[in-house]
């Protein structure tokens, strides 16, 4: 029986996550599959990256080849998690053609491990120095592993017209409301919004993310920069909020959105067109870089992307333990040089899209104790967006993310007191 498409694509996409470096989101992206197969395809690659680390760390110690190892976790995730017939698993991966496979040798193990209970399990399998920042972070794992298994997406509706509404009101699949913002839903089926609304009319974005912006308060006349923009979501979300001020939009400063490449920018130039954004321009990042003094900036720094396993479960493969203590040095360097172009009684907002210590609290706490100019914001986050208002306490936001199953960012908002 020869193997599957939907099976042979993700067998060679993972090959290339795991061993190459891959990034999900782009192998995937021409995968040339009929919606059924492209849909199964999805399930076994997701199902591996999110469930199968433990695995692969017991497989590794084995004399096995890269085919052999990535045949086996895709073998155990159909046998063990997607339930389907022995007979069926053990024949199509029997059938994989490829110089480092050895059938033999395969069937062998699968034969010898099959029976192992926890082996493999329908829940997300993460390394033991992951599992350490949960445990630091004082999240509890049961929240987390809540978080991380949700299907759903979200989306931010930024058009009022009548027929925008009317598709949404038809859709078939179920909505959800959104757990913080107004005029925000969760879907199961982001194909159907994908059909049949038009893609200026909603934002894919997490709620996590809006509130880094709010939290920011951007006013018509102030001078904002946003750091790390691209692919723009937090870009839009800030213009539509500076637009719904209904101020002369030329007495609208430009945003200056910063970031560090020319596919970064690139993609962010995408979503200005895509969504005719008229107030953000997009700047490459060079060391000869100044900025005039601003009232606002939004930094969203490089970070672990840990609250991204959700959507982005290749992290899971790609992050290494020493990776963590790198990019904390360069959120360190990042906020040291940004503090120098926000005015007195300006603020900097911090966001980074993980949970841990070092690169949130710690990293905020360290930046406080150099800079005794700069204090954490308290106050109440009032907006017509919000569904109710929000305590911000010690420079956060006073709501556990992760309780109501959204990611768990890390958001602080500093102030400058003095120069």
């Amino acid at each position: 029986m020869k193997i599957t498409d939907s099976r042979f694509y993700a067998f060679k996409i993972l090959k290339r996550i795991i061993y190459e470096g891959a990034y999900l989101h782009l192998v995937t992206r021409n995968v040339n599959l009929v919606e059924r197969d492209r849909a199964y395809f999805k399930l076994i690659v997701n199902s591996v990256l999110k469930s199968g680390y433990k695995l692969f760390e017991r497989l590794s110690k084995e004399k096995l080849s890269q085919s052999e190892i990535v045949a086996l976790l895709m073998a155990f995730v159909e046998l063990k998690i997607l339930k389907k017939e022995r007979h069926i698993v053990f024949s199509q991966y029997g059938s994989i053609k490829q110089k480092d496979f050895n059938r033999k040798r395969f069937f062998k193990l699968l034969t010898k491990l099959e029976n192992e209970v926890d082996l493999i399990k329908e829940e997300v399998s993460l390394p033991n120095f992951i599992l350490r920042h949960i445990v630091e972070s004082q999240l509890s794992m049961n929240i987390m592993k809540n978080f991380l298994s949700s299907p759903l997406t979200g989306f931010f509706v930024l058009s009022d017209k009548k027929e925008v509404l009317s598709a949404i009101n038809s859709l078939s699949s179920k909505l959800y409301p959104g757990k913080i913002f107004k005029n925000y839903y969760y879907t199961d089926s982001l194909s159907e919004i994908l059909k049949n609304l038009p893609g200026d009319s909603y934002l894919i974005i997490s709620e996590s993310s809006m509130l880094s912006v709010l939290l920011l308060d951007p006013r018509p006349g102030e001078k904002i920069i946003e750091v790390g923009a691209s692919p723009g979501g937090k870009s839009v979300f800030l213009e539509y909020i500076l637009k719904n001020y209904n101020s002369d939009l030329k007495k609208i400063e430009k945003v200056i959105s910063v970031d560090i490449s020319e596919n970064r920018i690139s993609a962010l130039k995408k979503t200005c067109e895509k969504y005719n954004l008229s107030l953000i321009t997009p700047t490459l990042f060079n060391d000869n870089l100044s900025f005039d003094i601003s009232d606002k900036i939004l930094i969203d720094a490089p970070c672990s992307g840990l609250s991204k396993i959700r959507s982005k479960p290749d992290i899971i493969f790609h992050l290494k333990e020493n990776d963590i203590e790198l990019l904390s040095k360069k959120q360190e360097a990042i906020l040291d040089f940004y503090k120098n172009f926000v005015k007195v009684k300006g603020r900097i907002v911090y966001s980074v899209c993980t949970f841990t210590a070092i690169e949130g609290k710690i990293q905020v706490e360290k930046f406080l104790q150099k800079n005794k100019n700069f204090r954490l914001f308290e106050g109440l986050l009032s907006s017509k967006y919000l569904k109710q208002d929000l305590f911000v306490k010690n420079g956060v936001i006073d709501v556990e993310l992760s309780t109501l199953s959204l990611e768990p960012f890390f958001i602080c908002c500093l102030e400058k007191i003095y120069d």
